[in-house]
């Protein structure tokens, strides 16, 4: 107790040695724009804040967070009070954030558009964010329950940053979107395929390595590393409630400085490097059993001669085939990595790289028209308001190598040309929720038609076989694919829960890459017969 009494008296002195009186808010995520009108609905557990142009979309926010709260919060056996949940509609990326001084939960209600996930995303984010509450409210107990008269609610905001590691927070609240819905990022094959190659490739590293991540060796984040810790637990333990009983491990012994490493000795029965080393031998024999049963592997040439010493990605390939422009035979793409910032480069039939500018950090994939330009989506800022943005189309010459941003005052995302080059269709998502489809000329890229999606959904990625328009849709049940033949939408595929993405054409087929097997393939599926094929078959 003597220790306890020491850290006691010494956040008291630190909290009145400030002089300089606080104005305002703690933590802003940024403003909205000033014409926003604010309305709010208030429920048993939550005060829904937002503007008023988005009232059905809050509507529906509200009844999953109020539905799911129960099933999500159960595994932490607490019951929080409640909170204020904020939406920002403006803001073209998707993200959620919990908030203590003051406390609230902020919603940035835009889907993600270039992600690949099939689950709709006011599910994803009301479960995700769901859980964050409940763990973050252990630490309105204990202490942090004395201190709150004296600094109020950020004695929860301190408890949080020095006790429960950010993997520990974060893969829990994956495994709570996992559990509760057929898809959620547990299930997606993108979501642990660096650790699948690492693994499979004996690239096994201690906790410190993995957690703290590294200048030489590619990190995933702590979304993936919590979740295999914490899955680990779970399946070791067989306990159901480790998540509460470790967080009141460490609201009930803070002022022991080597908490965090003996919380999950005292709750678990073995150590955060155990359970990590567990959850490696556990995916380990999972994905060697899968490759040994895959039988001949699809093997690939490489196109690049620069030997990259340090991890690099290369994204949204396109081959270039007219005759007529400088880059004749040449592959454009993005690329980026420890050793260079995203840009668009080019790769020449001997293999040499040539960066062409620096690239956007947030587009959509590379879609070549038959106008000799490569178009694709990006953000570009409001520079009045934080939290107003706009998606725009911006296009690449490959005779003149010039680029050119339409702007639209809107959100305008996954361009897809035409067959015939005089058109050009996009997804756009309104600030009010839902999403459509829209046809632009190619010359002016004026618009020629809108088209809600069907049952309100949200389009992702679009494809052109002749006249009729394919579009990858994401709908209460999973992702789709919808045609529409300028009349109405038919569906092709039916809604389902694996991921699809890559959606391209050759005038005849749809080709797309899906994770239907476990791991991302490539596919083609024929719209005229509905077969489906796979085409690769990858390690």
């Amino acid at each position: 107790m003597k220790k306890g009494r020491h850290f006691l008296l010494f956040i008291f002195l630190v909290t009145c040695i400030s002089r300089v009186p606080l104005w305002g808010q703690y933590f802003t995520v940024g403003d909205d724009p000033g014409k926003a009108k604010w309305r709010q609905i208030k429920t048993e557990n939550y005060i829904f804040i937002y503007p008023e142009e988005i009232d059905s979309l809050a509507r529906r926010y509200a009844t999953h967070f109020e539905t799911n709260r129960a099933r999500v919060l159960e595994p932490l056996d607490i019951n929080p009070k409640r909170i204020p949940v904020v939406f920002h509609p403006y803001y073209t990326r998707s993200n959620g954030v919990v908030t203590w001084a003051p406390k609230r939960v902020d919603i940035f209600t835009t889907p993600p558009a270039y992600e690949n996930t099939s689950e709709p995303w006011d599910v994803n984010v009301s479960i995700h964010e769901s859980r964050h509450i409940g763990q973050v409210s252990h630490f309105e107990k204990g202490v942090w329950k004395v201190l709150y008269p004296l600094i109020g609610e950020q004695s929860t905001g301190i408890g949080v940053g020095l006790y429960p590691s950010k993997a520990f927070l974060e893969g829990d609240a994956v495994i709570a979107e996992t559990e509760l819905t057929n898809a959620g990022r547990g299930r997606n094959a993108d979501f642990l395929q660096y650790m699948r190659a690492a693994y499979l490739n004996g690239d096994y590293r201690d906790w410190d390595k993995w957690n703290f991540g590294s200048y030489k060796y590619y990190t995933p984040d702590h979304y993936v590393i919590g979740y295999i810790i914490n899955t680990a637990v779970r399946q070791i333990s067989e306990n159901y409630f480790y998540p509460s009983d470790l967080l009141r491990y460490e609201v009930k012994h803070f002022y022991n400085p080597s908490v965090l490493f003996r919380a999950f000795n005292s709750v678990a029965g073995k150590s955060r490097q155990h359970f990590l080393e567990e959850g490696q031998n556990i995916l380990t024999e999972i994905w060697t059993k899968e490759l040994e049963s895959i039988g001949e592997p699809t093997t690939g040439e490489r196109v690049t001669s620069k030997d990259e010493k340090l991890y690099t990605d290369y994204r949204y390939p396109v081959y270039v085939s007219d005759t007529t422009s400088r880059y004749y035979g040449h592959i454009i793409a993005v690329k980026e990595g420890f050793e260079q910032n995203r840009s668009l480069i080019s790769v020449d039939s001997a293999g040499k790289e040539k960066i062409l500018r620096p690239f956007s950090g947030y587009t959509s994939p590379l879609a070549l028209g038959k106008d000799g330009k490569i178009y694709w989506s990006e953000s570009i800022f409001n520079g009045a308001t934080q939290l107003k943005d706009y998606a725009v189309i911006a296009s690449f010459d490959l005779k003149t190598g010039k680029i050119k941003i339409k702007r639209y005052n809107t959100r305008y995302y996954n361009p897809a040309p035409s067959p015939t080059g005089d058109m050009i269709a996009v997804a756009e998502y309104p600030v009010e929720g839902s999403s459509n489809l829209i046809v632009l000329s190619s010359d002016k890229q004026e618009v020629l038609r809108k088209i809600e999606a069907p049952n309100k959904g949200q389009i992702k990625e679009i494809a052109f076989i002749g006249d009729t328009i394919y579009c990858s849709v994401i709908l209460d049940k999973g992702l789709g694919i919808y045609s529409y033949d300028r009349v109405k939408w038919s569906e092709v595929i039916p809604q389902q829960n694996q991921t699809l993405v890559g959606l391209k054409s050759d005038g005849k087929r749809l080709y797309f890459t899906s994770d239907l097997s476990g791991i991302n393939n490539l596919y083609s599926f024929d719209t005229t017969s509905g077969t489906l094929h796979k085409l690769t078959n990858s390690r």
